[in-house]
């Protein structure tokens, strides 16, 4: 069974999460593909035309327009 677009957010979330607590942040090769994932997964939920990207948001304490680079403010 494939992984929902929702799903992969999750996983990409807690990649950057994980980045973060290691020390890193935004200015790495890893840190910026990290919010391109998240970019292109956040395009596509957007897209699914349905309440899942809001209450995925809402269920993470997120602005429904939030983005990728968002998550390294925190």
């Amino acid at each position: 069974m494939s992984m929902t677009v929702i799903q992969k957010l999750e996983k990409c979330k807690a990649s950057i999460a994980a980045h973060i607590k290691r020390g890193a942040g935004l200015n790495s090769q890893r840190g910026y593909e990290l919010v391109d994932r998240y970019e292109g997964l956040r395009l596509a939920a957007y897209e699914l035309k349905n309440s899942e990207w809001a209450e995925y948001c809402k269920a993470n304490d997120m602005a429904v327009g939030h983005d990728g680079y968002d998550l390294f403010a925190k």
